[in-house]
């Protein structure tokens, strides 16, 4: 197992990954150290008070450089593995016929499929704790201002942001697995064209009116008027993605019965 755990992390380039993401985060501590935030003092209305000091405005700017920054990673790190991922690692195996090769060795049955599931948990986890840790990071020297209270809701938030591409993966992960690289990528495209046709459509034919004066302030507020929603979004998401994703690997398995043995029967 470990041997195709290091397979997968050897396809994705892991060791040039884990120094890029080491070498980001001593960066971001130092800019978070040598650009400290600063308080934005509001006169009602969304209006800065004239009270408020050039330094605190300077502050201000530079929480909402590294607030972009840290949105922008943590988008990056969810949806790279999901979307890219998946179709370079099993159309390595189908390349190198991992798969065939795996009958002659001494591996368990489903030990491949356990590889991959196990593979993309691990790379989830190890996001989500990144993340975690850089909002720490943010938040050690960042000012009172509406962008401290957003990174701490995106921070409390974090565990529901990472179910929903470990739900996709659910779905996706039995396809590709099952039917290969080709006819499970395009399936996928299909689906995703499908969604992109619906959300034009809805530009076009929806009632936008819904989204006026929607902005950060309308969504802090309504995250702290419906807290009781928020919590149990945040404990329920993570406890439904992993049943779906354990129910996707024991489906994956029941598929794939027949193109597996088992070295130690």
């Amino acid at each position: 197992m470990g041997g195709l755990l290091y397979k997968n992390y050897v396809v994705v380039s892991g060791k040039l990954l884990v120094f890029g993401l080491l070498g980001l985060t001593i960066l971001f501590l130092l800019l978070r150290l040598l650009l400290p935030g600063g308080d934005l003092v509001l006169a009602g209305e969304g209006y800065l008070a004239d009270s408020m000091t050039d330094d605190a405005m300077t502050g201000f700017i530079c929480d909402a450089g590294l607030a972009c920054l840290l949105v922008g990673i943590e988008m990056v790190l969810i949806v790279v593995p999901l979307s890219a991922w998946t179709g370079s690692l099993l159309r390595a195996d189908e390349k190198n016929q991992t798969r065939r090769m795996i009958k002659v060795l001494p591996f368990r049955k489903h030990a491949y499929i356990r590889s991959v599931y196990l593979f993309f948990g691990i790379t989830y986890y190890v996001i989500l704790s990144l993340m975690l840790f850089w909002t720490i990071i943010f938040n050690a020297n960042a000012g009172e201002n509406i962008l401290q209270d957003a990174v701490s809701i995106n921070g409390q938030m974090l565990c529901l942001f990472v179910s929903v591409p470990v739900i996709i993966l659910a779905v996706e992960l039995p396809i590709i697995i099952t039917l290969g690289t080709k006819k499970g990528i395009m399936i996928k495209r299909l689906f995703l064209l499908a969604l992109v046709l619906g959300a034009f459509a809805y530009l076009l034919f929806g009632d936008l009116s819904v989204w006026t004066g929607f902005d950060l302030y309308v969504l802090i507020n309504w995250t702290e008027t419906h807290q009781s929603l928020v919590v149990g979004l945040e404990v329920g998401m993570p406890v439904l993605a992993l049943i779906l994703y354990w129910l996707s690997y024991r489906l994956t398995c029941r598929l794939n019965e027949n193109r597996e043995v088992d070295f130690y029967d």
